[in-house]
């Protein structure tokens, strides 16, 4: 059916004309084209009876010429056809079917034996005449030519018949004519048409917009004839009348309406008044809720510092014998344990409380999966069980959403999957629900081989506290809170999270979450250097081998997918001059080992120098390498796609060879963990600490004199402010839930002591045992700088008192920097991170980055400080949330979290708190940009040596 909606837009008068101009130019058209069709084939078959009885002529004066054999006499019969143009060549064959002459006529005529093969004809001779058409100009005839009764011979003419050509435009001209003519006189009779047709229509538009414009119902159409325009008419002035009532009928009811409206207003001011009190009452359970949640976390985690704290300065003794270490390890791990369940009940209840709020970041979700499969991976490796991740390249992408509660459903439902697995492997799938360029449904399944859940308890398994049945609970532990604080995480992020087991088979734990694609991400294209390479890659896991083999797929590379090292073996051997670019093998396979077929393969001449990658799970202690020679390298799994594009780029582009361990470090990584373990006194000497609990001040004694430094303890707020205004302290260590006086308070004295005294604003840490997400806030508003959370380890307090040391003096002509102060200011995790995208042939990443950050970072900085002044504190957030996501990027995670803190403070408008975390931001950003300085010199030193 022929779409025409664009006419609907069109007035009714034209609809019509168009309508009838339509019809009558397709009648004409359809009648046109059959005539002109029938006149066409109708001149084709005169055209081809001429043909035939021509060539059937001509034949019978070939008879003689046929029956003497000659073909100068039969050529000079065939050249008689030659006066008619459509003929384009003939020819004779005799009796047998044999070429006698063929006389063309055109000199683009085709042989004998093509115009045969053309036309399909076997045997010219063989049958009896015919006509042959193709196409509508294309005719083959064929004759018989007979001598006394009997065939002396066939004709055979091709032709083509060019005639009809001018019929055919001759025909098209006459029928354009005839349509033109048609539309204009269809035209003409349709404009005296429409308008006796649409006199009644548009008489009652008139009436219909005279009342609309006058809001006068009384108005009547005039009725001219009785057809269905009259009928339309009559129910036009049908509506007019009921409206006409309606009309009176509500005004008689405004009145009373009225009189109700405001007896209804007197009722609801009531309703209102009730429900904000009942809204003041529901805010001051919730206030309640929340003061008890707060008071809950310090009450449990004051006596949890103690345990951990001085289990962990037990472990660092070194007058303990493996016995008593070991005993030291386990009351650290039950501890830890512990924590961990604490963690899930206060999560679940931040929840409950509604006190947990989504922060939305940009992140990439094939570095968060990764990332929480290496937090895992030494579990799962330590039970024997094999880690997979497999995520299809149209997922690694960059979104945008809460990455810090996504990790923490994964690690949920991996660290159950590992728990309940005795044997086997744990997998997490990544899916792409939809293609949206804005919004993506994004699916993540963890599918284990574990014990499995029975069909009736998988509804309630999300359930609070809830366990597939006691024995289980007896074997395995556990709150049961770890998949009902995941569910209500998912559904927080507007998805939803489900089950699927079969018991004794394993289970399948699936959610849907949509997040936002961030299309501000840049994301970076990796080099081709592996395009068109061949790869031998040997892995006895399926589902291990179809991930990297895909990952190879992906970059160009033609792998050869094994699954075992005999089977590796017998194909080595069955083409010894076979070669491939490089080898990756699963370094611990049940049969024979990925080291025992690296070094078979070593030993082959042919591939003693060929690159060697192999895999091997975190827990497992590398082998002596295959051999002396060759290039070998070593990658953990889960294998990470980012890491085996890097790790075999730089097999396959080195020219020198190189053993990588598991687990590599890079020069400054060495310099950070010598000077973390070997020379782990603080800059910080002295430090006045404020601690009302005698395990918890007993603790940080002992951590600060592992660290070398002095401590003077103040046990309450009033003997804290005493011992500041008669002595000097480099750094105050401040209990923030204190009797009387408690931490809070205390700072507000301390600065406005300093501020009436001139002093110098001394650094003051909080430590509290508070976890809920406002405490950071009240500490810094309170006049804190920074914020450490009970229990706390030795590295933390390290860290936290090194991030307020005093900068190193200037020497001759180069700044001494002090890699374990400010090369803490980066996650070295991040930086290893960018080493690795690190392509061979361009410039250092790291460095780029570091250019790119130094200019960025210093405007987005000047910029707060100018909306800080401008009390702009929508502008400042904006800006905050810029700088976070750069410095997190490049791995400054503590500028990150304080620019956080900063966007807090801009949405509660907090200008005295947002100038003090602001000098913090600009005192942090000059430790991350020595701290660059150092990463980036050890970088061109390596490229150096």
């Amino acid at each position: 059916m022929i779409q025409m909606r664009w006419i609907n837009s069109l007035p009714l008068a034209i609809q019509l004309r168009v309508f009838l101009m339509y019809a009558a130019c397709v009648a004409l058209l359809v009648a046109s084209i059959l005539y002109m069709s029938g006149e066409v084939l109708s001149l084709r078959e005169s055209l081809s009876a001429h043909l035939f009885t021509l060539g059937t002529v001509v034949g019978e004066n070939t008879t003689g010429a046929l029956a003497q054999g000659d073909p100068v006499l039969a050529q000079k019969a065939l050249l008689t056809m030659g006066g008619d143009p459509n003929i384009r060549s003939v020819t004779l064959y005799d009796a047998h079917g044999k070429l006698f002459v063929n006389v063309p006529f055109d000199a683009q005529a085709s042989s004998p034996d093509a115009v045969l093969r053309d036309w399909s004809i076997p045997d010219p001779a063989a049958d009896g005449p015919f006509i042959r058409y193709r196409g509508l100009i294309r005719v083959h005839i064929q004759a018989p030519i007979l001598l006394g009764g009997e065939r002396a011979g066939t004709i055979h003419v091709d032709a083509e018949l060019t005639q009809l050509y001018t019929l055919v435009e001759r025909s098209l001209a006459l029928m354009s004519l005839a349509l033109l003519i048609a539309g204009v006189v269809v035209y003409v009779l349709s404009i005296r048409l429409q308008r006796i047709l649409l006199f009644p229509v548009n008489e009652l538009l008139r009436v219909a917009r005279e009342v609309r414009e006058s809001k006068d119902f009384s108005v009547r159409g005039v009725k001219h004839a009785n057809d269905e325009f009259g009928d339309l008419t009559d129910g036009f002035n049908a509506m007019l009348v009921e409206l006409e009532k309606r009309d009176m009928n509500l005004r008689r009811h405004q009145s009373e309406l009225e009189t109700r409206v405001t007896e209804r207003t007197a009722r609801l001011n009531e309703a209102v008044a009730g429900a904000q009190m009942a809204l003041k009452h529901a805010e001051a359970a919730s206030r309640a809720k929340g003061e008890f949640l707060a008071r809950m976390s310090h009450e449990i985690r004051t006596p949890m510092n103690g345990v951990l704290g001085m289990t962990e300065l037990l472990r660092h003794a070194t007058n303990l014998d493996s016995r008593q270490r070991g005993y030291a390890d386990t009351i650290h791990n039950s501890g830890t344990a512990l924590l961990g369940i604490i963690n899930d009940v206060l999560d679940f209840s931040k929840i409950e409380a509604g006190k947990l709020q989504l922060d939305i970041a940009p992140f990439s979700i094939r570095e968060l999966v990764e990332d929480s499969l290496d937090i895992l991976a030494e579990r799962a490796h330590s039970k024997g069980l094999e880690l997979l991740c497999d995520i299809p390249l149209d997922v690694e992408t960059a979104v945008c959403g809460d990455a810090q509660r996504l990790r923490q459903v994964l690690i949920n439902l991996v660290g159950n999957a590992i728990k309940f697995t005795e044997r086997g492997e744990v997998k997490i799938e990544v899916n792409r629900a939809d293609n949206n360029d804005t919004h993506s449904l994004f699916r993540f399944e963890v599918t284990d081989s574990g014990v499995g859940i029975k069909p009736e308890n998988c509804a309630t398994i999300f359930e609070s506290f809830a366990q597939e049945d006691i024995s289980t609970t007896r074997k395995y532990g556990g709150t049961g809170l770890g998949l009902a604080i995941s569910k209500e995480l998912v559904e927080l992020m507007g998805g939803q999270i489900g089950v699927v087991s079969t018991p004794g088979v394993g289970s399948k734990f699936h959610f849907s979450i949509q997040l936002a694609i961030d299309h501000a991400t840049v994301r970076g294209q990796r080099a081709a250097v592996l395009r068109g390479t061949r790869i031998f890659l040997v892995d006895d896991n399926s589902t291990s081998r179809k991930i990297v083999a895909a990952h190879l797929k992906s970059w160009g590379v033609v792998p050869t997918v094994v699954r075992s090292s005999a089977n590796a073996i017998e194909i080595l051997d069955s083409d010894a001059t076979a070669r491939w670019d490089a080898f990756v093998i699963d370094g611990q396979m049940s049969a024979r080992g990925g080291v025992s077929l690296a070094t078979a393969i070593r030993c082959r001449p042919s591939h003693a120098a060929t690159p060697l990658l192999l895999m091997s799970k975190i827990s497992a202690t590398p082998a002596a390498e295959p051999a002396a020679t060759g290039r070998t390298a070593w990658i953990s799994k889960p294998v990470r796609r980012s890491q085996l594009h890097a790790r075999l780029s730089s097999l396959m582009t080195s020219g020198q060879s190189s053993t990588s361990s598991v687990r590599r470090a890079t020069p400054v990584q060495m310099s950070s963990i010598i000077s973390l373990s070997q020379c782990r006194e603080s800059r910080i000497k002295r430090v006045l600490l404020v601690e009302d609990n005698p395990v918890n001040q007993e603790l940080a004694q002992a951590m600060l004199r592992e660290l070398g430094v002095e401590s003077v303890s103040a046990w309450t707020g009033e003997e804290a402010l005493v011992k500041l205004a008669v002595d000097r302290f480099e750094v105050v260590l401040m209990d923030c839930q204190m009797p009387k006086l408690d931490g809070y308070q205390t700072t507000r004295r301390i600065r406005e002591w300093e501020h009436r005294a001139g002093r110098d604003r001394t650094p003051i840490i909080a430590v509290t045992a508070n976890a809920l997400n406002d405490d950071a806030a009240r500490c810094f508003q309170a006049g804190m700088d920074l914020y450490l959370s009970k229990p706390f380890t030795l590295e933390q307090l390290f860290q936290a008192l090194e991030s307020f040391a005093p900068e190193m003096e200037t020497t001759t002509d180069s700044t001494v920097l002090n890699p374990s102060a400010d090369s803490l200011a980066l996650d070295e995790r991040v930086v290893i991170r960018i080493r690795e995208m690190q392509r061979p042939g361009n410039s250092d990443l790291l460095v780029r980055m570091s250019n790119l950050y130094r200019p960025n970072s210093a405007t987005l900085i000047e910029r707060a400080g100018e909306f800080i002044r401008a009390q702009d504190y929508r502008g400042l957030a904006s800006t905050a949330h810029a700088l976070k996501s750069s410095s997190s990027n490049i791995g400054a995670t503590a500028l990150a979290d304080l620019c956080k803190s900063l966007e807090e403070c801009a949405d509660s408008a907090n200008r005295r708190m947002a100038e003090t975390l602001f000098e913090r931001i600009v005192a942090e950003q000059a430790r991350v940009l020595r701290a660059l300085d150092v990463y980036c010199a050890s970088t061109c030193v390596s490229a150096t040596a």
